[in-house]
Parts: structure tokens; sequence; C-alpha cells
């Protein structure tokens, strides 16, 4: 997968139940192979809410593939922090420049 140079992924919650719900079981673990790159290499990163909602989420009493692929990578993912609502200006819906 090619990314722009210096551009850092953010992913939330919603996109990795995605994976699960719209790609074919087959192709799954590539997937989540492709992203576990990308946290490797310092460019997709999530906050520590996702690891939470996604234990928060599940139903069946043990984990789904969304939830192991998080904490396995909670090191590399999280590195950035907690989530913190405004700090970009969005918490009144604008970014602000």
């Amino acid at each position: 997968m090619d990314l722009p140079a210096g551009d850092i992924w953010v992913v939330d919650t919603s996109s990795l139940i995605n994976v699960k719900e719209l790609i074919k079981v087959d192709h799954r673990p590539l997937v989540f192979l492709e992203l576990t790159k990308l946290c490797d290499l310092g460019r997709l990163v999530f906050p520590q809410e996702v690891v939470d909602e996604l234990k928060n989420g599940i139903k069946s009493g043990k984990p789904d593939a969304p939830l192991i692929w998080a904490k396995q990578n909670k090191k590399s993912g999280c590195r950035l922090g907690a989530c913190a609502v405004g700090t970009f200006g969005w918490d009144n819906g604008q970014v602000e420049d």
C-alpha cells in the first residue's frame, strides 16, 4: 500500500468494525495484516477509546477480530495518546485553521 510521504492515518472504532462487516471472511486476515504493517511503520494510529469501545461491544463474551487486532497493535497504534475533543477545534463542528 502506497501512502503519500508523511501522512498518518487515524482510524476509529467503526473503521475496524467495518472490516468485520464489509470484508469477506477469507480476506480479513490480509486486511488486518496490512493495517498492522501501517501501525508498525508509524503510519496508522487509533486512540485508546477504540480498544475500550470494542471491549464494550463484545456480546458473545469472546473477543472478535477487530478487538484482537486492536489489542495486538495497541502499543504502536495508541502511541499518540487518548482522543482529545476540542484539540483541533472539532468540538463545535468546525475545523480551525
